[in-house]
């Protein structure tokens, strides 16, 4: 059939896994979560049910776009990410959606903004212990409830990753995004947050 069933409890399993982020207690993190996972209650359901879930379903939560990233990683598990719109398969859609999915967070913004904005991708290298990779970082504008457009930063995406790679450093200080430009909107957060990253990953 061109795709391969994974039970229930492995798909959640999967998805409580990427989804957990490096702030705030269990209990506001359980919450926040609960929400993506209520909202992608039909593609679990499907693939419990042994069934490809309905394209048209697929096609409206990849429009929520704090659901979007999740639901793509969802799908790429259960090997159905054909199913996902070609016209979300990007990095600026992909990093928007983590950027949301962050900032739903009740220790964040709590909420998901009126309109995210994708606005420049800001190249760093990391020199690996097997040579420079190219990191790049993608900075968005996002409307704040007090009516301000704050700087927001997601990814890195390393190397060749692909759009819906785990999110590593998404991030915002809620700075005002004209306060700086988008290079120095990275900064801080390849500063402070990409090291402890990197040394997770070389172990």
């Amino acid at each position: 059939m061109g795709w391969s069933f994974i039970p229930l409890l492995a798909v959640l399993v999967v998805v409580m896994v990427l989804m957990v982020r490096r702030n705030g207690g269990r209990k506001t993190l359980r919450e926040r979560d609960q929400k993506i996972i209520d909202a992608l209650h039909p593609i679990y359901e499907a693939l419990n049910n042994n069934s490809k879930p309905d394209e048209e379903v697929v096609k409206q939560l990849a429009q929520r776009i704090e659901v979007r990233a999740m639901l793509y990683r969802v799908l790429e598990q259960a090997g159905l990410d054909h199913l996902f719109p070609e016209e979300f398969k990007n990095y600026p859609d992909a990093g928007a959606s983590d950027l949301a999915f962050y900032l739903l967070h009740p220790a964040e913004l709590g909420e998901v903004p009126a309109e995210v904005r994708y606005k420049a991708t800001v190249e760093r290298t990391w020199e690996s212990p097997e040579g420079p990779v190219p990191l790049k970082y993608h900075v968005y504008q996002f409307l704040h409830r007090n009516e301000e457009w704050v700087a927001g930063v997601a990814g890195p995406t390393i190397g060749d990753d692909a759009p819906y790679a785990p999110s590593r450093c998404t991030a915002t200080f809620y700075e005002p995004f004209d306060s700086k430009t988008p290079d120095e909107h990275v900064q801080p957060v390849h500063d402070s947050i990409w090291p402890q990253v990197a040394k997770r990953l070389v172990g």
